[in-house]
């Protein structure tokens, strides 16, 4: 039988952020829901505050704020969220016509070509959406 994956989960904050320990106990509950074998790490630095990566990914599916650039955030990550993205589902966050068509596409039961989806954007966007199996 294969080792589970151990969860890598960081929580960026810059030093003396007033809204850490709220997402702090947020995080401990929501580990607490989620029977995963984890390694938490705390990084205090110049990052945009607080924030929340599992596996690298940002739990609000938001793009991460370059390195050295720091900021008070204030879309703080819900428990859902975090346990989403502790289950293995990635959130990607988009507005407009391609969030309709991704919502879209997502709600229905049978596969749907990307191409059409694709050539109906405005923009051209590589979209990975990742499910980890347990």
């Amino acid at each position: 039988m294969a080792q589970p994956k151990t969860v890598q989960v960081q929580l960026l904050c810059v030093p003396d952020c007033p809204l850490v320990e709220s997402v702090r106990s947020t995080l401990k509950k929501s580990l607490a829901r989620v029977p995963v074998d984890h390694i938490v790490e705390v990084l205090v630095g110049d990052y945009s505050s607080p924030t929340i990566l599992v596996n690298g990914f940002d739990v609000t599916g938001c793009p991460r704020a370059p390195e050295g650039q720091m900021s008070c955030r204030l879309d703080l990550p819900t428990e859902e969220q975090i346990i989403a993205a502790l289950r293995g589902f990635i959130v990607l966050r988009y507005e407009g016509s391609l969030a309709d068509q991704l919502q879209a596409l997502l709600q229905t039961a049978k596969p749907v070509s990307a191409d059409g989806l694709m050539t109906r954007t405005e923009t051209s966007l590589h979209v990975t959406l990742r499910y980890v199996k347990k």
